[in-house]
C-alpha cells in the first residue's frame, strides 16, 4: 500500500492508502476508489453508484467509475504522497533562490525567537548575554535587510498596518454587541463602531501608500 493524495480543481477530496490493482484501480480496506463525477458514473447516476458501492456489487459498476492514478478524464488528479512533497520542496527551494529576501527574513526571525527563548528561560545561559547578543545582532541584520530590500521592507509594514486594521475592525463589531456592565447606551456603541470602522480604515489606506512607496 502507498500513501495517495486525490485532488480536484487544486482542493484535496482525500489522503489514504490504498492498493494499486493490476488493472490500475485503486482499492482501500478493499473499498475502490470511485470517481463519481466521471461520465460513466454520472450516466449510471449518484443513487445507483452508491447502492452498488455499499452492496459491494463492484462487478456492475462501469470501468469508467473506477478511479487510476493521474488526470482522470473527470479532472479527478490522484497522486503519490511522497511525489506531491518532492514537487512542493522543489517549488519551495525555487522560490526562495529567486527571493533571497525570504530566506535572509526567516532567519532573522529565528534569531530573534532564539535570544528571546534563552532570556525568557532564565537559565544560565541567559545570564552570560548570549540571548540579548543573538536579538541585537537580529536587529542589525533586520536594518541592513530593510534596506537591501526595501520593496519587501514595504510590503511587510503594510501588512503590519492591516493586521492592524484587522483588529481595530473586529473591536469596532464587537462595540456594536458588547456592553458588560450595560450602561453603554446604543448611540454610544454605533459611534464607537464607526470610530473603530475609521481607524481601520485610515490604516488600510497608509498601507496602500506604503506600498505606493
Amino acid at each position: 500500500m502507498e500513501m495517495l493524495v486525490a485532488s480536484r480543481n487544486g482542493t484535496k477530496t482525500l489522503t489514504a492508502r490504498f492498493d494499486t490493482h493490476p488493472d490500475g484501480t485503486l482499492w482501500y480496506n478493499n473499498m475502490p476508489l470511485i470517481d463519481g463525477e466521471s461520465p460513466e458514473a454520472r450516466e449510471l447516476g449518484k443513487d445507483k453508484l452508491v447502492e452498488l458501492v455499499k452492496t459491494r456489487r463492484f462487478i456492475e459498476i462501469p470501468a469508467g467509475c473506477f478511479a487510476k492514478m493521474g488526470l482522470n478524464p473527470s479532472g479527478l488528479l490522484v497522486q503519490r504522497y511522497a511525489e506531491i512533497e518532492t514537487e512542493q520542496e522543489a517549488k519551495s527551494k525555487a522560490y526562495l533562490a529567486e527571493h533571497p529576501e525570504v530566506m535572509e527574513r526567516a532567519e532573522i526571525d529565528k534569531l530573534l525567537a532564539r535570544g528571546r527563548k534563552i532570556n525568557d528561560d532564565w537559565s544560565e545561559e541567559a545570564d552570560t548575554g548570549k540571548g540579548f547578543s543573538f536579538i541585537a545582532e537580529a536587529e542589525e541584520r533586520l536594518k541592513a535587510w530593510r534596506a537591501m530590500y526595501p520593496e519587501a521592507a514595504r510590503e511587510e509594514d503594510a501588512r503590519e498596518l492591516e493586521a492592524q486594521a484587522d483588529h481595530e475592525e473586529d473591536i469596532a463589531r464587537g462595540a456594536l454587541v458588547y456592553d458588560a456592565d450595560g450602561d453603554i447606551s446604543r448611540e454610544e456603541q454605533v459611534n464607537r463602531h464607526r470610530e473603530g470602522m475609521a481607524k481601520a480604515a485610515n490604516l488600510r489606506v497608509r498601507a496602500a501608500e506604503i506600498r505606493r512607496g
